[in-house]
């Protein structure tokens, strides 16, 4: 309750302490997609794989879900582009991550509690295989559009679903 009365007092560790509740065992559970006889992920379904497993490494100081479960948000640029981005994608740039998420259309959330964060109405906690219906946008000649920026107020929304971090925590780590 008060991490929603007051969510610009989260941390990394507040953060993991109230996306603690474990998803269902259900064909929800995320896994590539099988094609042509390779493993072959989207750049939403590596991003969603990203968060989850950065936040069961114990990372979540650099980049995680947001407690709703509806963005995500990068707080240490640096760290992420050397230490998690190599893992997943063959970036060099933070400009050329940001040009992805462009190019898949998530927003930046420009005001409130959030601000910084990113969404896309399909990239939800809890809902891995909606990540196969986010679709790359063909850009025109030119530079991509600019972030469509809006200013959503999530923490009035029920939370979506939640993951269960397998690294323990000490509970004197743990902001409830």
């Amino acid at each position: 309750d008060n991490i929603l009365k007051n969510p610009s007092s989260l941390t990394h560790v507040n953060i993991s302490a109230s996306l603690s509740t474990q998803v269902e065992e259900s064909d929800e559970k995320f896994s590539p997609r099988l094609l042509g006889g390779k493993f072959n992920e989207s750049f939403p379904e590596k991003l969603y794989r990203l968060l989850i497993e950065t936040a069961e490494e114990g990372k979540s100081e650099i980049v995680s879900f947001l407690p709703h479960g509806r963005a995500f948000a990068i707080r240490q640029d640096h760290r992420f582009m050397t230490d998690i981005i190599p893992k997943y994608f063959n970036l060099t740039k933070f400009s050329s991550f940001r040009r992805q998420l462009r190019l898949y259309e998530f927003e930046k959330i420009n005001d409130g509690p959030d601000v910084g964060a990113f969404y896309h109405s399909k990239f939800l906690l809890g809902m891995p295989r909606l990540c196969s219906e986010i679709k790359r946008v063909p850009q025109s000649k030119g530079r991509p559009k600019k972030y469509i920026t809006f200013s959503p107020n999530f923490y009035s929304m029920p939370p979506m679903g939640t993951y269960q971090l397998t690294k323990k925590q000490d509970s004197d780590d743990v902001a409830l």
